[in-house]
């Protein structure tokens, strides 16, 4: 009988230790199934995918004013600096690159330039009902920047003129679409209430690029050649891209199921709808 009762309290003994080693590896499991894994929250601190339970890196500064104000100021400063950095040096293009003759020179110029601003006038309306129809800015937005990353790359491998004709076209197509989209994401941050002082903000910026390039395009084609200008030009472009990826537009970040929301307060509200909470909280008093 004590034996039997002995091999009881081994077997209830053994038993205990199962279902508590059991319970571990179904708690650990659950917990495991639930965390997003390493790679979502790079994807999603990417936004190349967003999980809206998963909170990307940097969601506080990505989606600040200023951040994505000045996101905007560089996107609009890139696209003069690299339109006023390329147009002193395209006669030489033309001529080395291509072969044009000197008395053909101001004509292929002129198309060039003609085939900027017809391609900007074309893609504006095209820009514009894509950011209106589209969930985010964002990504119409990195499309701008891609189209100019491709011209640019056109305009310092081309060695024909339809090449550079397409690669002055895709800047055209890149204008309208920063130009479109940042000038409607400015207003979605700051709101009409701010947008004058924002966008003369801004405005100054980059007429430091409107103004500095074609002097710099010069100078740096006479002592560096054409490696010189479009080092430059990839390296702003460089940052620009980096800017552009990292954002996070206010209307998406509200999204995003944050743990403490008084961690993103500059999110809830812009500017402007503070103002007029103020403004009907004074008229109620």
């Amino acid at each position: 009988a004590e034996e039997f009762h002995r091999i009881v309290r081994s077997l209830h003994l053994q038993l205990h230790v199962w279902h508590r080693w059991s319970s571990r590896v179904t708690a650990a499991t659950a917990t495991d199934t639930m965390a997003p894994s390493s790679l979502t929250k790079l994807l999603n601190t990417l936004q190349i995918h967003t999980d809206y339970s998963v909170k990307p890196a940097g969601l506080q500064w990505r989606s600040n004013t200023l951040f994505i104000v000045s996101t905007v100021a560089v996107g609009l400063f890139t696209d003069l600096f690299l339109y006023g950095l390329i147009v002193p040096v395209l006669p030489s293009m033309l001529q080395d690159k291509v072969g044009v003759p000197k008395d053909q020179l101001q004509s292929n110029v002129s198309g060039l330039l003609a085939a900027y601003a017809g391609a900007s006038v074309v893609f504006s309306p095209i820009a514009g009902i894509m950011a209106d129809r589209m969930s985010t800015r964002q990504a119409p937005f990195l499309l701008g920047l891609l189209a100019l990353l491709g011209a640019t790359i056109m305009l310092f491998l081309g060695e024909s003129l339809p090449v550079l004709v397409v690669a002055r076209v895709l800047q055209g197509v890149s204008a309208a679409f920063v130009w479109t989209i940042g000038l409607a994401l400015c207003l979605e941050t700051v709101g009409p209430g701010n947008l004058g002082k924002t966008i003369g903000s801004i405005f100054s910026f980059i007429s430091v690029g409107n103004l500095c390039a074609p002097l710099l395009g010069g100078l740096l084609y006479d002592k560096t050649g054409y490696p010189g200008v479009f080092g430059i030009t990839f390296a702003v472009l460089a940052v620009d891209f980096l800017m552009r990826i990292l954002v996070i537009e206010k209307k998406v970040a509200r999204k995003y199921k944050v743990n403490d929301p008084s961690s993103v307060t500059d999110l809830n509200t812009t500017p402007d709808d503070q103002q007029d909470g103020s403004a009907d909280r004074s008229d109620q008093q």
